[in-house]
């Protein structure tokens, strides 16, 4: 194992759940007992079959830990998104705008189970001054529907403790796009909705505004159409399950 991958790894102070998990992740999906994998290491021999398999656990256990399955957005007038593993901790943090940086420079969340880290998140100062000012959008978004699920329950749980904080399902078909225009799920999801009410709408505006901004812009977009703002109660906490509601 390389220095970088065995230094990432030295800051991972893993409990057994978590070694227990990656065991079990392991065995489904590298090892496969009884398949010709095995088959193959047998007639190595125990010693390269034992070396074999503790490269495999190496170079395995390190792209499955740095690789996101899922994805939270969190933008208020910062604009961030957290990379979430599928051993539920972060992997990634990348921030979209000029405060975003700001917000991520300052924030010490990775290898963090997600649930500390929006936690920490949402308690940083700064954070709670543009909640007071604005709103703070939560969204997530993944391939995996129940760990999605999970992580938007998590997210409720915070959310309540806080005013001005709205949570969202995103959808996974929408992250390589949203990034590709340099935008958060999240915020993107805001834009598409957007953009259904004023087809003249543009990524480059939308990417310079607040989230109380653009669901200002929605709300008044509905109500001069007479129909229904698609994200309900855009000035309160949103109290929807995953996948159900005002997205």
């Amino acid at each position: 194992m390389n220095d970088k991958i065995r230094d990432a790894f030295d800051a991972v102070h893993a409990d057994e759940a978590l070694k227990q998990r990656t065991r079990e992740y392991l065995g489904k999906t590298v090892y496969r007992r009884g398949g010709r994998r095995n088959t193959a290491l047998r007639r190595l021999g125990p010693a390269m079959a034992a070396a074999c398999l503790l490269l495999a656990l190496c170079v395995g256990g390190a792209y499955l830990y740095f690789t996101p399955t899922a994805f939270i957005s969190i933008d208020v007038n910062p604009s961030l998104e957290l990379g979430v593993n599928c051993f539920d901790r972060i992997v990634t943090v990348e921030a979209y705008n000029e405060d975003g940086q700001a917000l991520a420079g300052g924030l010490s969340v990775k290898n963090l189970d997600y649930r500390e880290a929006l936690e920490q998140i949402l308690a940083d100062q700064d954070v709670e001054v543009y909640m007071t000012e604005g709103i703070l959008s939560l969204t997530v978004a993944g391939e995996n529907e129940d760990q999605c699920a999970e992580i938007y329950q998590a997210m409720e749980n915070c959310a309540s403790e806080h005013r001005n904080v709205r949570c969202h399902a995103g959808s996974s078909d929408t992250i390589e796009e949203a990034h590709s225009e340099g935008m958060s799920v999240g915020k993107y999801q805001a834009y598409l909705i957007l953009l259904e009410l004023d087809p003249d709408t543009t990524v480059e505006q939308v990417q310079n505004m607040s989230m109380y901004e653009i669901y200002q812009l929605i709300y008044t977009y509905a109500r001069e159409q007479g129909i229904e703002p698609p994200i309900g109660g855009w000035h309160e906490h949103s109290g929807h399950g995953y996948g159900h509601g005002d997205d």
